[in-house]
């Protein structure tokens, strides 16, 4: 099942995605919930190709304060803008990088992953932060 919540905008969008930080692995040990790595390759791939059940408007406009959410089997990816005042864009392929980040750094080794979190900087250079984690979790 793929599931995409997000706001719509239109806006003239140049790259501005950083990854300029090591992705921050959630905990190996204790109670969090592992999802599958597959699922989170699934996830940057449908972000990559834009392939969800509504079609996603990027680059994405995440309005100050609100959260975007996109799930794949047992992956969902939060996507937070935790500015009180300030939108911003998030480019298509900046996002499935972010993903990209944490699951490359983040995998336990054995095809699953507690996941984590990683800084992406919009258009309005507000930086927001991209969480993966397992979809019981939420966002």
């Amino acid at each position: 099942m793929r599931s995409s919540g997000y706001a719509q905008g239109a806006v003239a969008f140049f790259s501005l995605f950083t990854l300029g930080f090591a992705a921050e692995c959630a905990s190996h040990s204790g109670s969090i919930p592992s999802f599958s790595v597959s699922d989170g390759r699934s996830l940057q791939n449908d972000i990559h190709g834009n392939v969800f059940d509504s079609k996603l408007d990027f680059p994405l406009f995440l309005e100050a304060g609100h959260v975007a959410t996109f799930s794949v089997g047992s992956a969902t990816a939060c996507l937070e803008n935790s500015s009180p005042f300030e939108n911003t864009h998030i480019g298509q392929t900046d996002l499935a990088n972010a993903i990209q980040n944490i699951l490359d750094e983040c995998e336990k080794g054995d095809g699953t992953s507690r996941g984590g979190k990683v800084k992406v900087t919009g258009d309005t250079q507000a930086a927001v932060e991209l969480v993966l984690r397992d979809r019981a979790l939420g966002c």
